[in-house]
């Protein structure tokens, strides 16, 4: 086929979608408008995608295959292969839902030339093409966007981030190109999306169709999206939103700036406006997130830097290093002092066990990695009827650490506090298992000579346990009676599990969403760093009258788990399965985020079954986290750490 003059280029990319891909395609190939070349570039799958590409014999369709994955494939595609004169932009696993999608975007880039893209609604789907229907979710309705200046969607950019689908997009590409589209996000994986628009606004318009054209799909388990989430794809957003802010320097001048930011106006004075100086203000309002607020910093650092400038700030804007150094120490950036480390310490006293906050004394303080504590109390106590006093103390309330008390007097006599469900002490600190540390102390009492005045003097220091100590102690102890979540503290310390776990796999099997052990098959295995497994099953349900059948596999019980399933069947076909609280990888491996790992499957049933049997075949891999993982992936920070 000639390819000359062609009108668009669809660049398709294409990685581990096959059963999402032949829709993606097809939803390409059946479009009214046909003057376009489909150009899909595969990022060296590992399932049968291939293979599928491969099955179409259309002279439209170019297909590229990488030998190694390397990510991307648009910049490529615009660059290397695509010869129309607007880009369309498809992922494996989206599909356009109107045939005359393309159509209606080429006529509107036609007719309008001073626009540089159109984009269009979007109708968000589900794994199986049902529309997506949870409100509470970011994508619910994130696409569906009135039309704009670009001066307004710059400014929306700038507090909102991304609303465009990159899927749903038809643009020039010589502007795409000339724009720094392509180059400018090459380093990142978060938002590139972002910053293509940003560049596109900042010299050129753009326009939504108010149509649901596009199908963007989210998938069951969400951090299989780029944008989707888990605790490494958070803390990269985070760096990456630090970064782009860079690209609101571009704004082309002063009269285009404050289209886009009309309240800094002011900072026009007497002809001299500084853009760098009025973006660092933008970032420094209180509604921005603290790595704007960084960048807003850093900007101010740089023009402090330069004498000129320096003097012309304290010149107009009357700004000098002093109020920079004023803001500087006003945000909390890196969160050493947020609310999440905000602590309180109560001394409890009462004639009985029994203990409440109208017998007791609270303190607030700051706890970063340790605090050390000195109180000193004057208690009365009335018509004290018992011979004993006792005393709880609570160094801190819902995290994890270990604590020394240095002195405890009360009348000038030492008192012992004893701890309660700690794990064990070590170097004078008390490591305690649960988030509700305390210590209990007794006093008796002469209730004939008893005075009613109690001088208590009280001494110490509370640690936040580490990653690696909170890691070790979840594998020291991880086992079916130590439940981590729910800990109490009521185990035998000498009844540690031997390096060789004795494990057990089960299969759950029902006709609701409830699971029971009398419905399910169990089967014991001896876990040591890694156990790969091959299981078969056959199940028989009698009169079955119901919508789905659902299974349940349990890998392991008791302990913190990462895993692989390479297959799973169900009469000889490959089913959907679901892990839940897990945190995806990109190998396909799911670390579990629980001690009680589970994987859920729901099979459809469409009419009434007199009998049915179900063959299942399930196999994969199944391994220990260990401490650096369950650090960085469970526990997280440290200091927001809760069970």
């Amino acid at each position: 086929m000639e390819m000359k003059n062609i009108k668009v280029s669809v660049i398709l990319t294409s990685y581990n979608h096959s059963p999402f891909l032949k829709k993606s395609i097809d939803s390409v190939l059946s479009q009214s408008f046909q003057d376009y070349e489909l150009i899909i570039i595969d990022d060296c799958s590992s399932d049968n995608s291939c293979d599928i590409i491969e099955s179409y014999h259309d002279e439209r369709i170019q297909f590229i295959k990488h030998e190694y994955n390397r990510g991307g494939g648009i910049k490529e595609g615009v660059e290397n292969y695509a010869k129309g004169e607007y880009i369309a932009i498809l992922h494996s696993d989206d599909f356009w839902k109107d045939e005359d999608k393309l159509a209606k975007q080429v006529t509107y880039l036609d007719k309008h030339q001073e626009c540089a893209a159109v984009f269009t609604w979007v109708q968000v789907v589900n794994d199986d093409g049902s529309p997506y229907d949870k409100k509470e979710s970011f994508y619910y309705n994130i696409f569906e966007q009135s039309n704009r200046s670009r001066f307004e969607w710059l400014r929306f950019f700038f507090f909102n981030g991304n609303c465009l689908c990159h899927p749903s997009i038809l643009v020039r590409k010589n502007i795409y190109e000339e724009n720094g589209a392509m180059e400018f996000v090459y380093p990142y994986r978060q938002i590139p999306d972002l910053i293509r628009w940003i560049r596109l606004c900042l010299r050129h318009d753009i326009y939504i169709i108010p149509e649901k054209l596009t199908c963007f799909r989210v998938h069951e388990n969400e951090a299989i999206n780029t944008s989707g989430f888990s605790i490494e794809n958070a803390q990269r957003n985070c760096v990456e939103l630090f970064c782009y802010n860079r690209h609101f320097l571009e704004i082309e001048d002063e009269e285009a700036f404050i289209k886009v930011f009309p309240e800094w106006s002011e900072y026009s004075v007497k002809g001299y406006f500084n853009i760098k100086y009025a973006l660092s203000r933008m970032c420094l309002l209180s509604t921005t997130v603290m790595y704007t607020k960084l960048f807003g910093l850093a900007l101010l650092n740089e023009l402090l830097v330069d004498i000129r400038v320096r003097d012309d700030l304290q010149k107009y804007y009357g700004f000098s290093r002093y109020d920079y150094h004023q803001l500087a120490g006003k945000y909390d950036i890196f969160n050493k002092f947020s609310s999440g480390i905000k602590q309180f310490s109560t001394l409890y006293y009462s004639e009985s066990n029994e203990f409440t906050l109208k017998n007791g004394i609270r303190e607030e303080y700051k706890l970063l990695d340790s605090y050390a504590f000195s109180y000193h109390y004057s208690v009365m106590l009335d018509n004290i009827s018992s011979n004993m006093l006792y005393f709880r103390f609570d160094p801190s309330e819902e995290v994890l650490v270990k604590c020394s008390i240095n002195e405890f007097k009360v009348n000038g006599k030492e008192l012992l506090f004893r701890p309660i469900e700690c794990i064990e002490s070590f170097e004078g600190m008390d490591i305690f298992g649960t988030t509700d540390p305390m210590y209990i102390a007794e006093m008796s009492v002469n209730t004939e000579n008893a005075t009613n005045e109690y001088d208590i003097v009280l001494s110490g220091e509370v640690k936040a346990l580490t990653n690696e100590e909170i890691a070790s102690l979840l594998l020291n102890y991880q086992s079916n009676k130590f439940e981590y979540f729910k800990l109490t503290g009521k185990y035998d310390k000498k009844d540690r599990l031997p390096v060789n776990l004795m494990q057990f796999c089960s299969l759950f099997y029902s006709t609701t969403k409830e699971f029971a052990s009398e419905k399910s098959i169990r089967k014991e295995y001896m876990l040591l760093e890694t156990h790969s497994f091959c299981y078969e099953y056959s199940i028989i349900f009698n009169g079955v009258n119901c919508k789905k059948i659902y299974l349940r596999f349990d890998p392991c019980e008791g302990i913190f788990v990462k895993c692989k399933i390479k297959e799973f069947k169900v009469n000889g076909e490959e089913v959907i399965y679901k892990p839940l609280e897990s945190i995806k990888t990109v190998d396909g491996i799911d670390i579990f985020k629980t001690i009680d790992p589970i994987y859920i499957v729901e099979i459809p049933i469409k009419k009434k079954i007199l009998q049915l049997k179900l063959d299942i075949i399930i196999s994969g891999s199944i391994q220990l986290l260990s401490h650096e993982e369950i650090a960085s992936c469970i526990c997280g920070n440290k200091k927001s750490f809760r069970i």
